[in-house]
């Protein structure tokens, strides 16, 4: 599952099984809601299905959920939010 969040920075997933492909990437610090700050070393886009996809999700394998950023998924794709 993920979770939908209108104040997420970035598209987040722990589990590297759900990139068909990966990238490392200059580290990218996190800042978590308890006041810890990880770094994503992985990235890349994961398919929904043949038509949608996310691009530049970030893989922490310390996080224990998926987050999908509003912000980046209506940037990234072009939709809009009413």
């Amino acid at each position: 599952p993920w979770i939908i969040d209108s104040g997420a920075t970035d598209n987040i997933t722990c589990f590297l099984h759900y990139f068909h492909t990966h990238s490392k990437i200059r580290p990218v610090n996190i800042n978590l809601p308890n006041g810890h700050v990880v770094k994503a070393h992985i990235s890349d886009t994961i398919y929904f299905s043949p038509t949608f996809a996310i691009h530049d999700v970030l893989y922490l394998p310390e996080f224990t959920f998926n987050l999908l950023s509003i912000s980046k998924l209506i940037s990234n794709l072009k939709y809009s939010i009413l």
